[in-house]
């Protein structure tokens, strides 16, 4: 009888475990939800600049009073105010740079708005900056190759000290 009795007990746990199995697939069905992953390859992009030619104010022959010396990013004019434009030393120059790149490529440049220009321990002189490009929604064009000038007015105090003043700008390009 306890043969029987196991045998009987088997084949009970055997039905319930069947029983067990398809309840739980009857409550747990699966519901299915399609969904898609994208992906935008690109090759790197490749953005160089290179500087052709300083900004030069050439030698200035400063005032009584303050003047300035302005040179246009434009077309390199220059223009005085208050100051002498001595001709000797080196030419006025606005600054230009070369940014090259793949045909269409977006970018933004970004120069500071001034700078100061120093002679050891004497009184620095403000230059406000000026440039042709805008900051932003620029691209390269056919050719592959853009032109950046930097222009600016330099403001001179009276009777500012004799030196050799200079300072330094930082030119940034973006891939946009």
């Amino acid at each position: 009888m306890q043969k029987r009795e196991l045998s009987f007990m088997c084949k009970l746990l055997f039905v319930a475990a069947i029983i067990t199995v398809s309840t739980t697939i009857a409550f747990g069905q699966q519901r299915l939800v399609t969904t898609s992953a994208t992906a935008v390859l690109r090759k790197p992009v490749s953005l160089t600049i290179t500087k052709n030619s300083d900004l030069i104010f050439g030698t200035i022959a400063p005032g009584i009073s303050p003047g300035s010396v302005t040179i246009s990013h434009s077309n390199n004019t220059v223009s005085s105010n208050g100051v002498s434009l001595l001709s000797v030393g080196p030419l006025r120059n606005r600054a230009a740079f070369t940014i090259r790149g793949p045909l269409g490529t977006p970018f933004s440049v970004s120069i500071p708005s001034s700078i100061q220009l120093i002679s050891g321990g004497l009184a620095p002189m403000n230059l406000n900056l000026t440039k042709n490009l805008p900051n932003t929604n620029n691209s390269i064009p056919v050719g592959g190759s853009i032109v950046l000038y930097i222009g600016g007015t330099l403001q001179i105090n009276s009777n500012q000290p004799t030196g050799n003043y200079t300072g330094s700008m930082t030119v940034t390009i973006n891939y946009n």
